[in-house]
């Protein structure tokens, strides 16, 4: 099926079609639908991930794939995929997130939202609502970054499809806790700071990396620095620890929180952090001499030295 819908997103012209300043439609959809795979989404959901901008939606105006030619897509992407998908780009997400926050309990079936650019309305089963909850997470999640202050958002969305969806996505412990917009900040104020201490590394004291790790635990980027930063003062454990930690986080998003670096990147920097203080454990004099040599190849910024250590962890398992 996934196929199948790349290669229709494909003849539409998807590839071509600009999806923010250095990224085309289709790296979007792509992004969107590895985020919900990540999260181990019905197939349904899948698809509708891979196709939520099509019919263009309140924020991206461009359609891609005209109404009129939705039986052809449900014809590929099952008809639950399409409806979510039409549904993405048709309701007003606004009067969706409204309606729900004045919801008092959970007893309730469907809910009425308005259409975009329309004075009429549609109806949406309490499953539906659910599956677009979480497609507005994976949307939300895939292209945004930390200056967005996204994460308060996307936790008060999960905390709505929580009880909704048979398959809750795994970020903030299962969608069972919140951040508040002011605990965002403050961990994201930190998390600046300390990135911009890096060229004191290793002397610097990391007291705003650690700050923004345990104001912000959802994410992986800062517990990568203080595995970077354990790595290099030889305390394997630590790094250990924290490198452990952080891979696991990045396999719950499927997606960066900080952009700037890839998320293979990130991924890779964190599991060449976690193969040499496994190292360290057995043979610290040689870890500590190879790890040395390593952070003597070049002073560089934090993007490139940790762009550097995935290009290492490469070649040594190539």
């Amino acid at each position: 099926m996934v196929d199948q819908i790349l290669e229709m997103l494909d003849k539409g012209g998807a590839q071509e079609q600009p999806h923010g300043a250095h990224r085309s439609l289709i790296d979007h959809l792509r992004g969107t639908m590895k985020v919900l795979c990540h999260w181990r989404q019905p197939e349904s959901v899948i698809a509708a991930g891979l196709l939520h901008s099509v019919y263009s939606t309140e924020a991206y105006r461009h359609t891609l794939i005209s109404i009129s030619d939705r039986a052809k897509v449900a014809a590929v992407a099952g008809e639950e995929g399409e409806r979510l998908a039409y549904l993405f780009c048709t309701i007003r997400r606004n009067h969706l997130f409204k309606v729900l926050a004045q919801m008092e309990t959970a007893d309730w079936e469907s809910v009425v939202i308005g259409r975009n650019r329309s004075a009429e309305y549609q109806e949406i089963s309490r499953r539906e609502v659910g599956a677009l909850l979480v497609l507005h997470m994976a949307n939300q999640a895939e292209q945004s970054e930390p200056k967005d202050c996204w994460l308060s958002q996307v936790s008060q969305w999960g905390a709505w499809a929580h009880p909704l969806v048979q398959q809750v996505p795994p970020v903030f412990h299962g969608c069972s806790e919140q951040v508040t917009a002011d605990k965002e900040k403050f961990g994201l104020e930190c998390y600046g700071a300390g990135v911009r201490e890096f060229k004191n590394f290793p002397d610097s004291k990391m007291q705003n990396i650690l700050a923004s790790a345990k104001t912000l635990p959802w994410v992986a980027e800062p517990l990568v620095f203080l595995a970077y930063e354990a790595l290099l003062g030889g305390r394997w454990l630590d790094a250990f620890a924290f490198a452990t930690s952080a891979l696991a986080l990045f396999d719950e998003w499927g997606t960066a929180w900080d952009k700037r670096l890839a998320f293979a990147d990130w991924k890779s920097a964190s599991a060449y952090i976690k193969h040499w203080s496994e190292h360290g454990f057995t043979e610290p004099t040689t870890t500590t001499r190879l790890v040395r040599e390593s952070v003597a190849a070049g002073a560089e910024s934090w993007i490139q030295t940790f762009r550097r250590l995935a290009g290492e962890l490469c070649q040594a398992r190539s």
